[in-house]
């Protein structure tokens, strides 16, 4: 028998590839229920609406991205390691990134016109990526490192935009390519 948690947690995880694919409107709490195997009358056990769903997915991606560069930090390695190997995981993501878009940024989007701080709490999943880019730019020795996060991210973004839009990873892939040596260029 599950445990409660492990039920919830399913929920979680099926309502973020939920909404991920096929975005917060059009997910239903049958949907969830469906996808995480539970019957849908004990998501409102766990979940009185679809916004506090969405509120957990939000916390989910910010808790991923803390295990991610937490994971980062615990490797071995100089600073400019930690940041190639960063990009490594970047290029992991590009094919579902190409196909699906940002889960992150498309959750931050969607939960906005519902409830704005699931929105921020999404968006604060990608802060806590470039917090973690800022502080390893700066411990590299690389100037203005927080500019440099920003575009980091930025720069991503867009290029998951422009590859999801497109059906094409080359927009992704050159991005990658472009930040690793940017990364490893002082003077850009």
């Amino acid at each position: 028998m599950a445990r409660r948690s492990d039920k919830k947690d399913r929920l979680v995880h099926a309502a973020a590839d939920l909404f991920w694919e096929k975005g917060f409107d059009a997910t239903s709490l049958a949907d969830i229920a469906k996808s995480a195997g539970i019957p849908l009358g004990n998501v409102y056990y766990y979940f009185k609406t679809k916004v506090h769903i969405a509120r957990a997915v939000a916390d989910l991606f910010v808790a991923q991205s803390r295990e991610l560069v937490h994971d980062l930090d615990r490797q071995a390695g100089s600073a400019f390691e930690r940041l190639d190997r960063f990009i490594d995981i970047l290029d992991t993501l590009t094919d579902a990134r190409t196909r699906r878009g940002c889960p992150i940024s498309r959750g931050a989007a969607d939960f906005k016109r519902h409830d704005k701080d699931a929105a921020a709490q999404s968006a604060d999943a990608l802060t806590v990526l470039e917090r973690w880019l800022e502080d390893t730019l700066r411990e590299a020795g690389l100037p203005d490192p927080k500019a440099r996060a920003r575009n980091i991210i930025t720069t991503w973004q867009g290029a998951i935009a422009l590859s999801h839009a497109y059906g094409s990873s080359d927009y992704l892939t050159t991005t990658l390519t472009e930040l690793r040596a940017t990364i490893r260029s002082p003077g850009r």
